[in-house]
């Protein structure tokens, strides 16, 4: 079982997390995956990170 790319290491959150949690409540911004994962809301180390994951969330499929 490969490990899961971790975006957040504040608070855990998965590359798989969340893109789906992305692509689930169509999240727009770094703003509105704090709020719905708490990913970048600490720290904010990760915020370059998940603007990446967001835009990798609609243009591409992530290997579960």
């Amino acid at each position: 079982m490969p490990l899961k790319k971790i975006i957040c290491h504040c608070f855990q959150v998965s590359e798989e997390e969340m893109v789906e949690t992305i692509r689930e409540q169509n999240l727009k911004d770094v703003d509105e995956v704090g709020k719905a994962t708490r990913a970048g809301t600490h720290c904010r180390l990760c915020q370059k990170d998940i603007e990446a994951t967001l835009d990798k969330a609609f243009s591409e499929e992530i290997e579960h």
